[in-house]
């Protein structure tokens, strides 16, 4: 994702991107770990939203942005605090618990170009629907 990001850089001001490479996946990573998670929130919150101009085909329809959901777990580390925060999915038969407690993440995005525009992080135990409709209203818009 952060090359796609320098190549639109490059495509808007090519000069100071020339020399750039991206950086290994590690170094990304300890980025991170140092930046920690509040922080990370933080630049999510500032940056996503909505990029289609008015006159972009498919974007709106009646004067309305095109907006859709896309729902999906992340499995966090196995920890007894975090199987009670989230809770576990159970077997198909209900019988059994799975292994690792997952989050329930639910995207907002924008249906023209397809930019990630907001997030609801949910215990996985709370369905998808719900989490959509508390940060779907004017969330990441603006």
């Amino acid at each position: 994702m952060l090359a796609h990001l320098v190549a639109g850089l490059r495509e808007r001001d090519p000069a100071p991107w020339r020399e750039w490479h991206p950086p290994a996946k590690s170094a990304l990573s300890q980025a991170r770990q140092r930046l920690g998670p509040r922080r990370l929130w933080l630049l999510l919150r500032r940056l996503a939203g909505p990029a289609a101009r008015p006159e972009l085909p498919g974007a709106f329809l009646f004067g309305l942005r095109l907006m859709a959901s896309d729902g999906s777990p992340l499995d966090l580390p196995d920890t007894p605090a975090k199987a009670r925060a989230c809770g576990r999915p159970t077997t198909e038969r209900g019988n059994r618990e799975g292994a690792c407690p997952p989050l329930r993440r639910v995207w907002l995005v924008e249906g023209g170009t397809h930019p990630r525009c907001d997030l609801s992080l949910r215990p996985y135990r709370r369905g998808a629907a719900p989490a959509a409709r508390r940060r779907s209203v004017g969330a990441g818009m603006r």
